[in-house]
């Protein structure tokens, strides 16, 4: 750090964690309100995640085999859910046996054809929020688009602070 005084010039040595320490007390940010089921949240270098939970269920969705011809649409059962959600992007989504518990709980690629299995969900020209809470950001998951034709069930074990790395 240099400090000048009128024709004087002082050096001083400062270290990281003071510079960090300094710049942190400007900074002011919060979760605002997180849905019901979020797991977790938690600042990255992409922006803020949170994890949402959402309950086996069974769902009904649409496949489009032909682009002339409107979806049939299909009630299927879907495992538990892990939404990896950031403002503005597609959700990156892994199913569960049970609802999570601990960071090392196991996670796999969601039964949808949509999600690639690295979790990242695509969301076709699809336009997420970029704000408005994540409940809004929620309200325009994968679940509620059209999926283009099925996808398979593969045990591909991940771990959360694996998954935060890609996020």
């Amino acid at each position: 750090m240099t400090l000048f005084s009128g024709e004087t010039v002082q050096r001083k040595i400062v270290s990281m964690a003071d510079v960090v320490h300094a710049l942190a007390e400007d900074l002011s940010y919060g979760t605002g309100l997180l849905p019901q089921n979020a797991l977790w949240w938690q600042n990255t270098r992409g922006g803020p995640v949170v994890a949402i939970y959402i309950e086996p269920q069974i769902r009904k969705l649409a496949l489009l085999v032909d682009v002339t011809k409107p979806p049939d649409r299909y009630e299927i059962p879907l495992p538990g859910l892990i939404f990896l959600c950031t403002p503005g992007m597609p959700p990156w989504l892994f199913a569960v046996k049970k609802k999570p518990t601990k960071e090392t709980d196991m996670v796999f690629k969601a039964p949808l054809c949509n999600v690639h299995d690295t979790g990242m969900s695509c969301g076709g020209d699809h336009k997420y929020p970029k704000s408005g809470g994540y409940g809004r950001v929620l309200s325009h998951l994968i679940l509620q688009r059209d999926i283009g034709q099925w996808g398979k069930v593969e045990e591909t074990p991940s771990r959360r602070d694996v998954i935060m790395e890609r996020a």
